[in-house]
């Protein structure tokens, strides 16, 4: 009897001390791939550590795929009403089809967390791919705003703060609905026309970080004129 070991291939990148393409026992762990590559980087940005896994990639595709036919066909079976909800439907198709589809797996990749608790570490898969990021500065901001772009990162501000420095909201934007994009990937949605909308506007300073996206979208009833 023969005992076979099977060898799984993953990629690490970024701000690591030796990255590059590692052949690794099944099952090994997230961190145990981060310490076989000598560990981060003094400028390493672990919160915003990316890991893209191909079964999650081509998931998202095919949901992808069924959520654009599922709208197409509601559109031919409801019809439309006006020309304003055949422009933004059109739009939000437009931005559906060219989006680009990840197969981004949320995980912590903050190895004290992990050494208290083993449970966050996440098992690797053979064709895995991390990122390690720089750290950086800014805050991206994008959507209906007067200038979009990068803002510069400064401890304890607001959104509002991050508006302002771009330009402030355009009358189209709806700020009813901002959305936060962490640097790990997740997302919240500040929706501010709520019942707890109080508690959105004291908390809202703990989900600025730096990498963070703030975007303001368009109100779905903004007609231009």
């Amino acid at each position: 009897f023969i005992r076979e070991y099977k060898i799984d291939t993953v990629l690490i990148q970024g701000s690591v001390m030796n990255p590059g393409t590692y052949k690794v026992n099944r099952g090994t762990t997230l961190s145990e791939l981060i310490k076989s590559a000598g560990g981060y980087e003094s400028s390493a940005y672990p919160f915003g550590g990316y890991l893209e896994n191909k079964k999650a990639l081509e998931i998202n595709k095919v949901s992808k795929e069924r959520l654009y036919d599922a709208f197409i066909t509601n559109i031919i079976t409801n019809g439309m009403s006006s020309s304003s909800q055949d422009t933004n439907s059109g739009q939000l198709l437009l931005q559906l089809k060219e989006s680009k589809s990840t197969g981004r797996i949320i995980a912590e990749f903050d190895l004290n967390i992990i050494k208290n608790d083993p449970s966050e570490d996440t098992i690797l898969e053979d064709g895995d791919r991390l990122l390690i990021p720089q750290m950086t500065q800014q805050v991206f901001i994008q959507g209906e705003v007067g200038n979009t772009g990068a803002i510069r990162y400064v401890p304890n501000e607001t959104i509002d703060y991050y508006v302002n420095k771009s330009g402030g909201y355009l009358k189209s934007a709806d700020q009813d609905n901002i959305f936060i994009i962490h640097p790990n990937g997740e997302t919240e949605n500040l929706n501010t026309n709520t019942r707890l909308s109080f508690i959105m506007s004291d908390s809202d300073k703990k989900l600025i970080y730096p990498g963070s996206i703030i975007f303001i979208p368009q109100k779905t009833n903004f007609a231009s004129s």
